[in-house]
């Protein structure tokens, strides 16, 4: 019965933000409502709020993310198991649709699309060009100038093209873009769920449709903030498909695609030319470079074609480059920040020199630990002395993805970690192991827990380095107990099977 009330209530908590932003959207085709995107699912601006306003709205955002992670460990505790499949398709149908409309909350991406994809229409290149961000529903402040685009050009060009389709409204942009993020995590879906019993031994039948769609954390980040990262994991799971086929005409131009979204995938070129080295041999060398040849070829047309708009040089990786040095809400941001004062004390003006190389340098050194296990497989498989199977290769890929987001990138940011979702998924199906299982289960839990984290202290959009305890709440909340995991994982050398698991370990 209390399982029962909880998916009620859970539906009703998507129910009551879609109602809450459907009641602004005619305010909002008047041109009356310029304080929205910013998360107060009001159009008013925090400081026309009565305080009683105030606390009635953080208390519902909150009530609804609380549900939200109650909702998301009863799936993962239930799995398949909780809900008939045809009522299930309804149910998720209805969860999107309604995910489509409900506002972005507690995020400014949308306006810095819509914006991207405006400049780009007025004939400038946002890679050098100066260009304006337009934050509709927000205030009439004006924004300094935005210098350089953190994306690659295929983004560019579908904020280009989406901005034509909206005919320079926000609105049709924001419900066109969130609707192709929902198609984009459908197809997330469906890959998450080939590969699963691809890469299995166990051929057993599963309906992952309840733990994949209706996870709060993927409809919440991917569809209602509209964060694209759906987009370029499509692709990567569709390299992984493709490798595991041993179609590597598909592999490499999927792989492109992937990079020239988002940067992050040419960090996993390593282990797909390692995957097809180790395929190749006296046999299919003849095929395996034919393939190779033909895919290098399309993704070079690829590339041509996506950057021929933009490419001025190595200048276009400017803002990439600075982004990679931003320090926020990380393990890095918080040793930085903790031992700044110290430093700063200590050394003056070459504080910051110093720290950065030691606080870098430990990490790094963490890092080399964590991956000397698969270093060595890897060079192993180079030098023909083992092989891996595909499931390996996929977990590799996890488990360097972990270690680059939980360790070494400077930035962390809650929606990162849907990543790990899909992919947790796939090794968890392939492998059978509960760290894999583990891992994914608890980022699923770490974007309701930042939303409330916020909501509860401080405004969303108000986070800022000097709030030292929110980094370590946020940091011990979220990355301390998978990163614990990855190092018992790495002490049995990521072993590849879990004979004693037990799914009900991980939320009990």
């Amino acid at each position: 019965m209390l399982k029962k009330y909880l998916y009620v209530g859970y539906i009703l908590s998507w129910l009551v933000f879609f109602g809450l932003s459907i009641a602004r959207y005619a305010e909002i085709l008047a041109g009356q409502c310029n304080f929205f995107t910013n998360g107060w699912l009001m159009c008013a601006p925090q400081s026309q709020l009565s305080g009683l306003e105030t606390f009635g709205i953080i208390a519902l955002i909150v009530g609804v993310f609380v549900c939200f992670l109650m909702a998301a460990r009863l799936l993962w505790k239930d799995n398949d198991q909780t809900i008939g499949l045809p009522k299930l398709r309804w149910l998720l149908l209805g969860l999107g649709i309604l995910a489509v409309f409900v506002v972005p909350l507690g995020t400014s991406d949308m306006p810095y699309y819509f914006s991207a994809g405006k400049a780009i229409n007025q004939n400038l290149n946002p890679y050098i060009d100066p260009w304006t961000l337009q934050v509709d529903f927000e205030n009439n402040a004006p924004h300094p100038p935005v210098m350089g685009f953190s994306y690659g050009p295929i983004m560019a060009e579908a904020f280009r093209w989406l901005y034509n389709l909206s005919y320079d409204k926000v609105l049709v942009f924001m419900l066109a873009w969130k609707f192709l993020m929902l198609l984009f995590l459908a197809g997330c879906g469906v890959l998450t769920m080939k590969l699963g019993n691809l890469l299995s031994n166990n051929k057993t039948t599963t309906t992952w449709y309840i733990l994949w769609f209706a996870q709060p954390v993927l409809l919440f980040e991917w569809v209602v903030n509209g964060h694209f990262d759906g987009v370029w994991l499509f692709f990567l799971l569709l390299a992984i498909y493709a490798a595991h086929a041993k179609r590597w005409w598909l592999m490499i131009p999927a792989l492109t695609v992937g990079i020239w979204i988002k940067f992050i995938p040419v960090l996993l070129v390593p282990f797909f030319a390692l995957w097809w080295w180790q395929e190749t041999d006296k046999q299919t060398w003849k095929k395996n470079i034919f393939q190779m040849g033909f895919g290098l070829i399309i993704a070079g047309l690829i590339t041509i074609l996506s950057w021929r708009p933009y490419w001025v040089g190595f200048e276009v990786f400017t803002s990439v480059i600075s982004q990679s040095k931003w320090a926020v809400m990380s393990i890095f941001a918080t040793i930085y920040y903790s031992l700044k004062p110290l430093f700063v004390w200590l050394l003056a003006d070459q504080a910051h020199w110093y720290l950065t190389r030691l606080a870098q340098g430990g990490l790094l050194l963490a890092v080399i630990y964590l991956l000397y296990p698969i270093i060595k497989k890897c060079l192993a498989v180079l030098f023909r002395k083992t092989k891996l199977e595909s499931g390996e290769y996929a977990q590799t890929i996890f488990i360097f993805l972990l270690v680059f987001l939980m360790v070494w990138q400077k930035s962390f940011w809650p929606w990162y970690v849907v990543w790990f979702i899909p992919l947790g998924l796939i090794v968890y199906k392939a492998n059978q192991h509960s760290y894999a299982f583990k891992i994914a289960a608890w980022f699923s839990l770490a974007s309701p827990f930042y939303h409330i984290l916020a909501w509860v202290t401080i405004r969303a959009d108000a986070i800022s380095k000097d709030e030292l305890w929110f980094y370590y709440l946020l940091v011990g909340g979220t990355m301390l107990y998978p990163l614990y995991l990855v190092c018992r994982w790495r002490q049995k050398n990521y072993a590849i099977t879990d004979e004693n698991f037990e799914k009900s370990d991980v939320v009990s």
